[in-house]
């Protein structure tokens, strides 16, 4: 009984977890069908990021609408030396990819959002990532510093199934945001892939919430976050930020805060040893 119990219970919270990231809006609304370019997107402060926000919406609803494939967000940006990716989990609101795509802007990152159907194969999902991937750097002149992941939730289980597959010569930087790389176990949307080792080219970056304040993993009696890759880096998220609870969706501008400057760090580092050296 105690089994059943269980079983009804994480299929019930599964359900509702579910239900609470497919993107919603009401059709009374007009509808903006303008292209969400990231400089038309608009944020305040971090508390008021998300639905207590009618321009963070609009934006975030824009991202929700694109059709399945790896959007540019930006112009002119083909020359940037930092390719970013933001990959969104299982459903995705939009507006919760509004503050922190914004947050991470730089003249040195050209930012592009993957729009996928986590009800597709998760192969079928893969192939399309890769072949944008490798579309974006074969059409490029000028020289590619890396590739950025941004991924949250099953958008992380994606990026790191995807390892495998990625071209050798180009240097990869992943960010799992929120990720159930240990499955989720009856729910099997997010099927976890995880590679033995990683190639020399993939650093790989695991950023995991609070489980007792994650409105996906509270649930469990483990945190499906939790997966040992070789080698990789973990941190774990605070409970709250600035007074605002960090759970499973809010997780993402987290990271972004934290991240912001650093993407292109190595970057600055390269142009000042070329100024160092140029006579």
């Amino acid at each position: 009984m105690l089994n059943t119990t269980k079983y009804y219970l994480v299929l019930l919270t599964s359900a509702y977890a579910i239900l609470a990231v497919l993107p919603v809006w009401s059709e009374s609304e007009s509808e903006d069908d303008s292209f969400p370019w990231l400089s038309t997107f608009e944020v305040g402060e971090f508390a008021e990021t998300f639905n207590s926000n009618q321009e963070v919406i609009k934006s975030g609803r824009k991202l929700a609408r694109l059709p399945i494939g790896v959007h540019s967000l930006e112009e002119e940006q083909e020359d940037a030396p930092v390719v970013l990716i933001g990959i969104h989990g299982f459903g995705v609101h939009g507006y919760e990819w509004v503050y922190p795509l914004v947050t991470l802007d730089s003249e040195k990152i050209h930012t592009f959002f993957y729009r996928w159907n986590s009800l597709y194969p998760q192969s079928e999902s893969r192939e399309i990532l890769i072949k944008k991937i490798d579309n974006i750097t074969d059409d490029r002149q000028a020289p590619l510093e890396k590739v950025v992941l941004l991924a949250h939730s099953c958008g992380g289980v994606l990026a790191i199934s995807a390892i495998k597959e990625l071209r050798s010569d180009i240097q990869f930087e992943i960010h799992t945001i929120a990720a159930p790389l240990n499955g989720l176990g009856i729910f099997t949307v997010c099927e976890p892939q995880i590679p033995e080792t990683l190639p020399e080219n993939v650093v790989v970056k695991q950023w995991r919430t609070t489980r007792s304040k994650d409105s996906v993993f509270w649930i469990f009696a483990e945190d499906p976050q939790v997966v040992f890759i070789d080698p990789s880096e973990t941190v774990r998220l605070p409970p709250y930020h600035r007074g605002v609870r960090l759970g499973h969706v809010r997780s993402i501008s987290w990271v972004a805060e934290q991240l912001a400057g650093d993407l292109v760090e190595e970057v600055d580092r390269n142009d000042v040893l070329a100024d160092s050296e140029t006579p």
